[in-house]
């Protein structure tokens, strides 16, 4: 099963996320955390950057 959680920043989403994943035992996965380990820096350090 893969559940997708979107909407504005600050609205909860990796709050409940965490929550609903333990519950449902899911990994859980932040977008935000993914791809700043794989361009090996913050988003917003990438996006100044480029």
């Amino acid at each position: 099963m893969t559940l997708v959680l979107v909407g504005l920043p600050g609205s909860g989403k990796s709050s409940v996320g965490r929550r609903l994943a333990q519950r449902l035992d899911l990994p859980f996965f932040d977008s935000d955390t993914v791809i700043e380990q794989r361009i090996g820096c913050t988003i917003r350090d990438f996006f100044a950057r480029e």
